[in-house]
């Protein structure tokens, strides 16, 4: 045995702390690492912190009178939309889509270039496909693709995490 080694095995028989505690205290600081892993997990899987801020901007940009109502009638539209029973409660209105479009294409000319098409994509937060270079991309055409792209976001959104099967009971 070296000199140290020696001295640290010494100090253990010195040792007044009561090292099973801090072995418990290990232990429980474990535990709780793990269950908040396990939440996490559990959020991320279920998609649920992208649902809350999905639902909080909807309020937000509705300002209603009475929010735990509005949220009420909000969550009952998603059942709805998924359901096929009613539209998408989207966070973009057509109005909304269209206005943003326009913004795109001052000059009312019913077309964007590629670049256009990118950056209105990239600002609405919204994935765009693999587009060809071509010069010019018609603004009805994007504007229907940004409203099916708006629904099947949130349609994923709302089935995440094995929901599906809950929804299919329904």
């Amino acid at each position: 045995m070296d000199e140290s080694t020696k001295q640290d095995f010494e100090m253990q028989d010195y040792c007044e702390c009561n090292c099973e505690d801090l072995l418990e205290d290990d232990n429980e600081h474990i535990k709780t690492l793990n269950k908040v892993s396990q939440i996490e997990s559990y959020l991320k899987e279920k998609r649920i912190l992208e649902l809350i801020h999905f639902m909080l901007s909807k309020v937000v940009a509705e300002a209603p009178e009475k929010p735990v109502l509005y949220l009420e009638k909000l969550l009952d539209d998603c059942i709805s939309f998924v359901l096929n029973r009613s539209k998408a409660p989207t966070f973009y209105e057509n109005r909304h889509i269209e206005a943003v479009l326009k913004s795109f294409d001052p000059g009312q000319r019913g077309w964007l270039n590629v670049c256009q098409v990118r950056r209105l994509y990239e600002s609405l937060g919204l994935e765009i496909n693999q587009v060809d270079e071509k010069d010019k991309f018609a603004a009805d055409a994007i504007l229907e693709d940004i409203k099916n792209k708006q629904e099947l976001a949130l349609r994923e959104l709302l089935m995440a995490g094995g929901n599906k099967a809950i929804i299919d009971k329904i």
